[in-house]
């Protein structure tokens, strides 16, 4: 997923002094019945490898709430 994004569907977040690109995306869990935000974070907004992803199954949560937790 994280390659398929491109560069304008990524969206800027601060955290502090830096600035980080993330994507979101809700995905069911294959062989279940579960869904889950997936959060792809990139440290420069070309970048292909994506540096962190945080996966929950809080949907309602917004980015930044994701991160400080």
């Amino acid at each position: 997923m994280a390659r398929q994004r491109p560069g304008p569907a990524k969206k800027p977040v601060r955290v502090g002094h830096s600035r980080y690109w993330y994507c979101r995306k809700q995905r069911r869990i294959p062989d279940g019945k579960q869904v889950v935000r997936m959060v792809l974070f990139w440290k420069e907004r070309g970048e292909a490898e994506a540096s962190k992803a945080l996966v929950s199954q809080r949907l309602p949560w917004e980015v930044m709430r994701m991160v400080w937790v």
